[in-house]
């Protein structure tokens, strides 16, 4: 007996009001509760038509569907891999850390800062910069809402803003939030 094939029907998949609803793109289905939970990465040059941010991805999970129009919430953003291969240069210092912060309004998010020194320097520099971006990041999500952390990184608000704090301690080329992820 021949297998019964299941029509597929196709949903378009909206951003969230904070990038003006934009389509991600389209993605097919067979039941509309199977949309649920799936996870769709586009580049934020696509969602922002500004090209100095095509090193950055961000991924948006779909949280509800009427059979045509699947909505999301922002999952993570990251800057790609390569991007952090070709700034990093001989004779500077990279440094890298990780740590879960909570948001104002209560959600849990990973956060990955990523930063290179003018110069090499020593390990008790290095750790103060560390140490101090972790102070100075947990103080900011307590105040701040996701959506509003988000959309300050994409508009490299905080990057300039915590640039500008830690260049007090050592001078910086870059600083960088490598990652940003909603945790579960």
């Amino acid at each position: 007996m021949a297998k019964t094939e299941v029509k597929k029907h196709w949903v378009s998949v909206q951003a969230t009001p904070e990038f003006n609803n934009a389509e991600i793109g389209e993605i097919p289905y067979t039941e509309v509760k199977t949309l649920h939970g799936r996870v769709m990465r586009t580049n934020l040059y696509l969602l922002t038509n500004d090209a100095r941010k095509q090193n950055s991805e961000i991924s948006f999970k779909i949280t509800d569907s009427d059979g045509k129009i699947a909505h999301t919430q922002i999952q993570s953003y990251k800057i790609l891999n390569a991007y952090l291969k070709k700034v990093m240069r001989s004779g500077r210092d990279k440094v890298d850390d990780a740590f879960i912060c909570t948001t104002k309004d209560k959600v849990k998010i990973r956060v990955k800062p990523f930063f290179i020194t003018k110069n090499k320097t020593n390990k008790l520099i290095l750790s103060k910069l560390r140490l101090s971006v972790r102070g100075h990041f947990e103080e900011y999500t307590k105040q701040t809402e996701f959506n509003k952390i988000i959309k300050d990184l994409t508009s490299n608000f905080i990057q300039r803003e915590f640039k500008q704090e830690l260049k007090k301690i050592y001078p910086l080329n870059l600083f960088e939030i490598r990652e940003l992820t909603r945790e579960k």
